[in-house]
């Protein structure tokens, strides 16, 4: 991270997630918008999770946005972890989870949850050092969880 490098909290707007997930899009697997209308999924985003943003000179290059809206007793959720390819490998999404962790933990939440794809290899090695475990498989992507 630079000096020109920012991360925030719910700056974003819809349409700079949009764009942040379509840049994104063939980084998952299956793609993105294989599964969801981008532009719908970026508005939910925005209107019903929490954003932890990583801003890179004045445009969003990292995302982690999890739902903390869930009724007592089920885990807050990891819905997204995004993060564009010219800035992976710098701590980014590390910086962004820890920080959506500490989010979820102030809100009382005991457990966090959230899907990754079975070939998704450096997602699953990042959970992992986070504290993430696999829990029963579901389809397709395994559902990992942190226990708070």
């Amino acid at each position: 991270m630079t000096a020109h490098d920012d991360v925030s909290r719910n700056r974003a707007t819809a349409a700079e997630v949009a764009a942040l997930l379509i840049a994104c899009d063939q980084d998952f697997s299956p793609p993105l918008s294989e599964r969801q209308d981008i532009a719908d999924y970026a508005t939910r985003i925005c209107d019903r999770a929490e954003r932890f943003e990583y801003w890179a000179l004045g445009a969003l290059a990292g995302l982690v946005a999890i739902y903390c809206v869930t009724p007592p007793g089920r885990p807050a959720f990891i819905t997204n972890v995004s993060v564009l390819a010219e800035y992976r490998s710098r701590g980014i999404a590390a910086t962004l989870l820890k920080a959506s962790i500490t989010h979820a933990k102030s809100c009382g939440f005991d457990r966090i949850a959230l899907e990754v794809d079975a070939h998704a290899h450096a997602a699953r090695r990042l959970y992992a050092m986070h504290g993430f475990c696999p829990a029963p498989v579901k389809g397709s992507a395994d559902l990992f969880e942190l226990k708070l």
